[in-house]
C-alpha cells in the first residue's frame, strides 16, 4: 500500500478477493464502493489536480512576468484561466494536467539554472524533472527538449552577455 493510500483511511480487500479471481473492472467497483468511500478518494484525487492547476497558472504568470511585466503575465493568467484544454483537464483526476505542470515547472527551473545559476534552481528543475517522469512516460521527451534548450539558451547568453564579462553560468556546451 502506498503513503498517500495509507494516510487518507483506503481499505484494501482482502487477500482472497484478488484480481484472479475476478475481472478487473469487477474488483475496482468493490474496491470503490464496497470497502471504501467512493466519493471521497475521488474527491482527493480531483482536489490535487485542481491544487496543480493553480500551481501551473502561478508558474505561467511568473514565467510570463519574467520575460514581459506585470501586465503580459496577468494577460497570460488570463489566457490559461480561460484554455479550453485547462479548463476540460484541470477538473478531472487524471495525469495530463500533471505532466504538463511538471514538464513547464521543470523547463522554467531549468532555464534560470542555465541563465543565472545557483544550485538550488538545478536541484528544483532536477526535481521537477524526476516528478515529470514519474507523471506519465510521456515525460521522456523532457530531455531532448531540455538538450535543444541548453543549446538555444547558451547561443542566446553569448549574443546578449558583453565579451568583457564572464558567463553567468557555468555549465557549458563540449
Amino acid at each position: 500500500m502506498s503513503l498517500p493510500a495509507w494516510l487518507s483511511g483506503v481499505k484494501i480487500p482482502d487477500e482472497k478477493l484478488s484480481t484472479k479471481e475476478m475481472y478487473p473492472f469487477d474488483y475496482g467497483a468493490r474496491f470503490l464502493y464496497e470497502f471504501n468511500d467512493a466519493d471521497s478518494i475521488l474527491f482527493k484525487g480531483r482536489f490535487m489536480v485542481v491544487a496543480l492547476s493553480l500551481i501551473l497558472g502561478l508558474y505561467v504568470f511568473r514565467f510570463t512576468k519574467d520575460f514581459f511585466g506585470w501586465e503580459a503575465g496577468l494577460f497570460s493568467l488570463l489566457l490559461y484561466v480561460f484554455c479550453p484544454n485547462i479548463l476540460a483537464h484541470s477538473r478531472l483526476a487524471t495525469l495530463d494536467l500533471s505532466l504538463t505542470a511538471f514538464f513547464f515547472i521543470t523547463l522554467f527551473y531549468y532555464r534560470r539554472a542555465v541563465i543565472n545559476g545557483g544550485w538550488f534552481n538545478a536541484f528544483l528543475s532536477g526535481m521537477f524533472a524526476l516528478l515529470t517522469i514519474n507523471a506519465k512516460y510521456t515525460g521522456l521527451l523532457l530531455f531532448p527538449i531540455l538538450c535543444i534548450l541548453n543549446i538555444f539558451l547558451f547561443h542566446m547568453n553569448k549574443k546578449i552577455i558583453k565579451p568583457n564579462f564572464p558567463a553567468r553560468h557555468s555549465w557549458k556546451i563540449l
